[in-house]
């Protein structure tokens, strides 16, 4: 395969396109779509939502052409920023204080996962759990109430991420119950910090904070649905790959 998404990335391969895909509309589809959909029988409303399933989105024809670009030339689109970069250096921080503090007894998981479709690194598995933390900037920046948890999770498509995980371990033969986003708040390292940067906000105030101030939590259910459309759209990905590899 000339393509393989990422766990990390697959929300961008998921989106829906606003139209099906010319490629894909015949003179019998050009007849469905010329009936208003009060009057399409369910079998060819059905036709039509399976079409628009297997199109891409321009969002996804970016991310396949950044993936191919990255693996032929070596370079990245996006190296990073201190608020990134804050989530590298603080991970296995966040990780040992999420263990400590919710009773999570494994190891930090090492090892790359890919199934032929999907390649993911998760960053805990423990009693049926996939655990993913996800470091904030600073305490105004973490999601808080349930309502901000849910809506950031699902805008950064970490959902995706999660389904993708499961799936890795599912495929391995491994029972996943579900996912679990963990929001996790840590002091920030003083190199990134700046002079408008306040070291009382980054440190002293989040080390003053109660555990569940500094650890949110978003749930993700397995969906056989959306595990299906995974392999839809990466069928999709890897015709259009293979019709621009020349080009890039």
């Amino acid at each position: 395969m000339i393509f393989t998404p990422t766990c990390s990335g697959l929300y961008r391969l998921m989106g829906s396109a606003k139209s099906i895909d010319e490629a894909l509309i015949t003179d019998d589809v050009k007849a469905i779509q010329a009936k208003t959909k009060a009057k399409r029988a369910d079998d060819e409303q059905l036709l039509l939502d399976d079409l628009l399933s297997q199109t891409l989105s321009s969002t996804a024809k970016e991310y396949i052409e950044e993936m191919l670009i990255q693996a032929k030339y070596g370079i990245r689109k996006f190296k990073g920023n201190k608020y990134t970069e804050k989530g590298n250096m603080v991970e296995n921080d966040a990780i040992d204080f999420l263990m400590q503090n919710e009773f999570i007894f494994a190891e930090k998981n090492t090892e790359r996962l890919n199934d032929g479709t999907l390649s993911g690194e998760w960053d805990v598995f423990y009693n049926g759990v996939i655990y993913d933390t996800k470091c904030s900037w600073d305490y105004f920046t973490m999601p808080k109430t349930r309502k901000n948890i849910e809506s950031h999770t699902l805008d950064k498509g970490y959902d995706w991420q999660q389904l993708g995980y499961m799936r890795l371990l599912k495929n391995k033969g491994v029972e996943v119950s579900h996912a679990e986003v963990k929001y996790v708040l840590m002091p920030t390292p003083a190199e990134l910090l700046y002079g408008q940067d306040d070291f009382e906000l980054h440190h002293d105030f989040v080390l003053s904070l109660p555990v569940e101030k500094r650890i949110k939590t978003h749930r993700i259910e397995w969906c056989e649905n959306r595990n299906k459309l995974i392999d839809i759209k990466v069928k999709s990905a890897q015709v259009y790959a293979e019709q621009i590899i020349g080009e890039i």
